[in-house]
């Protein structure tokens, strides 16, 4: 890949793998598995938020055009 956004891309993932596969060391796949499966909820809700946000803010835009 060439350019700066994509080498980042690229060394995003690398860090993500690299933590994952430290979280699998440290706490085994089932506990990880479980802590994820606990998490969903609060990152479900958490983009809900940023969606309504978003619905307001785009509302709040067509008002004042």
């Amino acid at each position: 890949m060439k350019g700066k956004a994509n080498v980042l891309s690229e060394v995003n993932i690398f860090m993500t793998i690299y933590t994952l596969t430290r979280c699998i060391t440290i706490m085994g796949m089932d506990e990880l598995k479980r802590r994820l499966r606990a998490f969903l909820p609060l990152l479900s809700l958490y983009m809900s938020l940023l969606l309504i946000k978003y619905e307001i803010q785009k509302k709040e835009l067509y008002l004042v055009i």
